[in-house]
């Protein structure tokens, strides 16, 4: 962000606007991902074992734990018209999972 020429003409409230999300995104992922791991590899003894035996290993187990366990539950949308989808009327504003 500090050298893109993307970001060169932003407005200051949208440059910050980019900056919390990344912020506020980069923590939620990676705060999953390292719980979801710790609980991945306590429900896999065998995996942890293989990998205290090779820590090689670890290089590849965050890519790994990443793929498995998603750290996103969800992605919020708004929806930019009215519509209905499976039975649900959404209106033109309304925030959807």
């Amino acid at each position: 962000m500090a050298h893109s020429p993307a970001f060169a003409n932003m407005a200051p409230m949208e440059f910050l606007g980019n900056l919390l999300l990344l912020i506020v995104g980069g923590n939620d992922t990676t705060r999953n991902s390292i719980s979801g791991g710790v609980l991945m590899l306590n429900e896999n003894p065998a995996e942890y074992e293989k990998l205290c035996l090779d820590h090689l290993l670890i290089l590849s187990k965050v890519s790994e734990i990443i793929r498995f366990l998603t750290p996103l539950m969800h992605m919020r949308r708004t929806a930019t018209k009215d519509t209905q989808f499976r039975g649900h009327k959404i209106k033109a504003g309304d925030k959807v999972i």
